[in-house]
């Protein structure tokens, strides 16, 4: 049997209004857009689409109705970065706003100054807790051995 593939899920935001939504897959410097009708989810047909990242705009290209492809300069940074993005069909204009939420995944393996911090404040508690129980072990091993030694 094979072992079961491992997926990793890419990072997406949401930018949306009453009407629309834009959902963005985010790889690398790529970040591919999905515009839709929120109430049907159908692609928006037609739709011209401008986007900003943190109030700068970013080029993009229509790739299919209602799909569009950025390419970024360099990865987005981790953090929050607000995107809006402006969307027009026909005699429709719309105003779409949301963030992106980039976490460091590395950030969460490496132990940070205030977790050695809490590390080293806690050090003489759990060392104490430790020697009790060891004193705890020995002292109920004696006990056994005096009731062993009495029912022999």
């Amino acid at each position: 049997e094979k072992p079961a593939a491992q997926t990793t899920s890419l990072p997406r935001f949401v930018a949306s209004s009453d009407q629309y939504e834009l959902v963005g897959v985010i790889d690398g410097k790529k970040i591919t857009a999905y515009l839709d009708n929120s109430i049907s989810n159908e692609p928006v047909k037609n739709a011209k689409l401008s986007i900003e990242l943190a109030g700068k705009p970013v080029p993009l290209k229509a790739i299919a109705e209602g799909v569009f492809e950025i390419n970024l300069a360099e990865p987005l940074k981790p953090g929050v970065t607000a995107v809006s993005a402006t969307m027009s069909a026909g005699a429709v204009t719309d105003l779409l706003a949301g963030d992106i939420d980039i976490h460091d995944d590395h950030a969460k393996d490496k132990p940070t100054a205030g977790a050695l911090h809490a590390l080293l404040h806690y050090a003489p508690w759990i060392a104490g807790a430790l020697a009790a129980l060891v004193l705890l072990g020995v002292i109920l091993k004696r006990l056994a051995a005096k009731r062993k030694k009495r029912f022999s």
